[in-house]
């Protein structure tokens, strides 16, 4: 019997999470397509995989996405990511955006930031377009002015700080647990990692839980930093 390439993916997920070992899998950038119910319900009810999507956005308006050659239209994109949050008790959601892609006007923008504004993003990777020899894109007219691409990028990295803010400051006081990376935070000599929701965290603690998965109570949350304390 053949099965559909989102059938596929959810299957080799499964067989991932039933390797024996003490280990957890986050899924990278996915296209929207890709995601169905039975991946999404796997997610929900297995500890070993993350809470986390990352699922590009790129843009908010149908016709930016159409000239982008994207296989998803914003109402699709949509669909996905509500089924996802209803699916997965407090996910951490993140997705790319390009501002200023060649023709993008005020309205396609608004519509981009109107579905920043309505979906629960944790965080977003927000790029301003710049031409490329080489893609199909470099060739097209009304290439946005540099002040345009900077203000529209402004707006939605000010629009989902908010929104990072609020989604760490709901893991206040609770245990999360961290991977803890193999360099230290430069600034401080602290620890980092990121929890199982995909929230970078730094805490005290010595070289030996480098590479485990250690229990952090979180104790500050903001959007530029969330700082925890290691459980015994």
């Amino acid at each position: 019997m053949d099965i559909s390439p989102k059938e596929a993916f959810s299957s080799l997920v499964r067989d991932i999470v039933n390797i024996p070992g003490d280990f957890r899998v986050r899924l990278s950038s996915i296209n929207p397509m890709e995601i169905d119910a039975d991946l999404l319900r796997l997610m929900a009810d297995c500890e070993k995989v993350c809470p986390h999507l990352h699922i590009p956005l790129q843009s908010g308006d149908y016709s930016v996405l159409k000239n982008m050659r994207r296989n998803y239209d914003a109402e699709q994109y949509r669909d996905v990511v509500q089924r996802a949050v209803e699916t997965i008790p407090r996910l951490g959601l993140g997705a790319d955006i390009i501002v200023g892609f060649p023709g993008e006007t005020d309205k396609n923008f608004e519509q981009t930031r109107n579905m920043v504004e309505t979906l629960p993003f944790s965080y977003l990777h927000v790029f301003s377009y710049s031409p490329r020899k080489g893609t199909e894109a470099y060739g097209f007219k009304d290439n946005l002015p540099k002040t345009v691409k900077k203000e529209r990028n402004r707006v939605l990295t000010e629009l989902v700080k908010n929104k990072s803010e609020q989604f760490r400051k709901q893991f206040l006081g609770q245990t999360v647990h961290v991977l803890i990376e193999n360099q230290r935070d430069r600034e401080s000599g602290c620890l980092k990692g990121h929890t199982e929701h995909f929230i970078p965290v730094h805490l005290e603690g010595g070289d030996h839980l480098i590479n485990r998965i250690v229990p952090v109570m979180v104790t500050k949350a903001t959007d530029q930093q969330v700082s925890g304390c290691l459980l015994s």
